[in-house]
């Protein structure tokens, strides 16, 4: 029996490995949040205009959102047509109306907590009418009920930018309850979709009127109570901007 030698042995076994390798890496995992669509079939489309399938998304509604963890190979698909994923997580991402009336935000809501943060991504943020937003909370308590409420006062005067575009200032606010004491985490991260479409629609008529073809605005949040506790101390975003749909 003869006996390989060694360094021939390492490179064969080297040259195999690498193959392995080479058929692992056509795809790559992603996370991306999406919208169900149910025309012409059932998919999510994500944020970034692509179409995934999965046997996994069976009885999921048209119009819920998700993030989505799956393996694709996305770089070499076409966008717009469908992709069969292999899906790896789902999470729910909750979806909330836009409030049809705006609340007063001298006061301080029943059950009222404070954000740490909020934040808006510039760009794949807005989708199928429904505005992605994160936000961070110091504390999150077992088993309680959370509220977002978004809203807009349309009697308030609009800030401008520095190029004399009108601002459109968003509040957010949350409330909580039927918590336990027991805190579930801290600085999470929480993804919320909110409803647009009523709000760019008014929006949009004024904006258009005045040549404009996209609708610019910032969120603020109630980050920190005042000195003696009786008001909010708000923050508040970046300006973020929204294009407004073309006629269809």
């Amino acid at each position: 029996m003869k006996h390989i030698p060694l360094y021939i042995l390492l490179a064969f076994l080297s040259a195999a490995a690498f193959s392995c390798m080479g058929d692992n890496e056509s795809t790559t995992v992603y996370q991306r949040l999406g919208v169900v669509q149910d025309n012409p079939a059932q998919t999510i489309q994500t944020v970034d205009g692509y179409f995934i399938t999965s046997p996994a998304f069976a009885g999921m509604q048209a119009g819920e959102c998700y993030r989505v963890d799956f393996n694709a190979m996305l770089p070499d698909f076409p966008q717009g047509t469908v992709y069969d994923a292999e899906v790896l997580r789902i999470d729910t991402v909750p979806v909330w109306p836009f409030a049809n009336a705006f609340t007063d935000t001298s006061l301080i809501l029943p059950d009222e907590v404070r954000l740490k943060s909020v934040k808006i991504h510039k760009q794949n943020n807005f989708l199928d009418g429904r505005l992605f937003v994160y936000t961070t909370r110091d504390s999150f308590f077992l088993h309680e009920t959370t509220l977002y409420g978004l809203s807009y006062n349309w009697d308030e005067a609009k800030d401008r930018d520095a190029n004399g575009n009108y601002v459109y200032d968003l509040f957010l606010r949350l409330t909580q309850a039927d918590g336990t004491d027991t805190i579930r985490s801290a600085n999470t991260l929480y993804t919320n979709a909110f409803i647009l479409e009523e709000f760019l629609q008014r929006a949009a008529v004024k904006e258009q009127s005045a040549g404009k073809d996209s609708v610019i605005m910032r969120m603020n949040y109630a980050k920190a109570y005042n000195r003696d506790s009786t008001a909010w101390t708000w923050s508040v975003t970046d300006t973020f901007s929204l294009r407004i749909a073309s006629p269809r």
